[in-house]
């Protein structure tokens, strides 16, 4: 997905940083385990205590690598705190290929929480706004799967909702 979205939309952008760092950020589900959107979102467990595991993950592949382990560190802060241009396409990229697979597997995989997967990509477009049009695409292909499956597809799915100010 970089590398066609990348070309595509000709983005200036560190094209193998954004490949590094798409394929570190999510190292340290390795030692953590998978701790996922839903499980966020229905207060099981804290995005702070999530990042906390991750910290710690990190630091022990910082300390088993030696000779990449920093490098690594540092994609990884840099993904997680969205400040690049390639931080914010990678976190967009990820939040697509989540969505994608949702696709893939068809409407009897969102039966848990139908309500959080159309917007679930939203504000990581809304910090990379060249997204927005492939977004569109992804929001009337979901569209379509909601209406197979017999689900309440509401107008408000289809906007791009920007995140609450913090």
């Amino acid at each position: 997905m970089i590398y066609i979205l990348a070309e595509e939309l000709e983005l200036k952008i560190d094209f193998n940083k954004c490949l590094k760092m798409a394929l570190v950020h999510d190292l340290a589900e390795a030692i953590t385990g998978d701790i996922d959107y839903l499980l966020i979102v229905d207060g099981g467990v804290s995005e702070t205590k999530k990042k906390k595991f991750e910290q710690k993950a990190f630091q022990k592949i910082r300390e088993f690598l030696p000779k990449t382990g920093n490098e690594i560190c540092v994609l990884w802060e840099e993904f997680e705190k969205g400040h690049t241009e390639e931080a914010r396409f990678v976190k967009a990229i990820d939040r697509f290929e989540a969505l994608t697979h949702m696709l893939d597997a068809g409407y009897r995989v969102f039966d848990k929480r139908p309500d959080i997967i159309p917007n679930y990509a939203d504000s990581a477009v809304n910090n990379f706004p060249a997204m927005a049009p492939f977004l569109t695409l992804i929001k009337n292909r979901f569209k379509k799967e909601f209406k197979k499956g017999h689900i309440l597809w509401k107008k408000e799915y289809e906007l791009i909702k920007k995140a609450p100010e913090k």
